[in-house]
């Protein structure tokens, strides 16, 4: 499981006060005649930039042998529970190392001919509302959710707040929305998923309270 690597500002305020004594040791996994890095990449940047030469320097670890993939995407989970790692990260070494839910939400995705990506990669990165309703109302109003924005609005619908409303919408009624109805009422607002958004964070302001009207609205008889 390679890791990245980053030379951003918070490795060089760590390599300005680098204490090699107080700095603990990094976690590495021996895989297939490789050293893989899990935990430790800000304080190897710290090292290279605080000792300037890197190639001939040589630091202690913790060494893991025997791991497989899935094993060592499990360790950096339970390694960084307390580190500020972003939930995008978590999200998908959760997944790499089988987590139920996050590898359900993940196939959930992909069978709707979606995927998981950063904000520049053209698919879904709120991964925390996507993980946050299936935990609450579980995988088919997750599924029937995503359905509808995807047949609304496109990728451009795939943002938190929108699956979030959806969502609730499709938790309320349950089996009773029918989707090809909320489909066609969402996609001929006016303003598309931008007007959606405008009008829920206008009566949110008015109300103080979650917009109902940022979802769809309740199914006609």
């Amino acid at each position: 499981m390679p890791s990245a690597t980053s030379t951003g500002p918070g490795v060089a305020q760590l390599a300005a006060c680098f204490d090699p004594e107080q700095i603990g040791a990094p976690v590495v996994s021996c895989r297939g005649g490789w050293f893989w890095l899990l935990d430790g990449q800000h304080r190897i940047e710290a090292y290279k930039l605080w000792l300037g030469s890197w190639e001939d320097q040589q630091i202690q670890c913790w060494c893991y042998a025997g791991l497989t993939e899935a094993a060592e995407a499990d360790l950096f989970l339970k390694l960084n529970d307390t580190l500020t790692v972003s939930a995008f990260a978590k999200f998908k070494v959760a997944v790499a190392a089988g987590r139920d839910a996050e590898a359900d939400v993940d196939r959930i995705v992909r069978a709707l001919g979606l995927r998981i990506a950063g904000r520049s990669g053209g698919g879904i990165c709120a991964v925390a509302t996507l993980r946050r309703v299936y935990g609450r109302a579980g995988a088919a109003v997750l599924a029937r959710a995503l359905r509808i924005i995807r047949d609304a609005y496109g990728d451009a619908g795939l943002e938190g707040p929108v699956i979030e409303g959806i969502a609730l919408v499709c938790q309320r009624y349950d089996g009773d929305l029918p989707e090809r109805h909320a489909v066609a009422r969402l996609g001929a607002a006016h303003g598309g998923v931008g007007g959606l958004l405008s009008r829920a964070g206008q009566l949110r302001q008015s109300t103080g309270a979650a917009p109902p009207s940022a979802s769809p609205p309740p199914p006609s008889n």
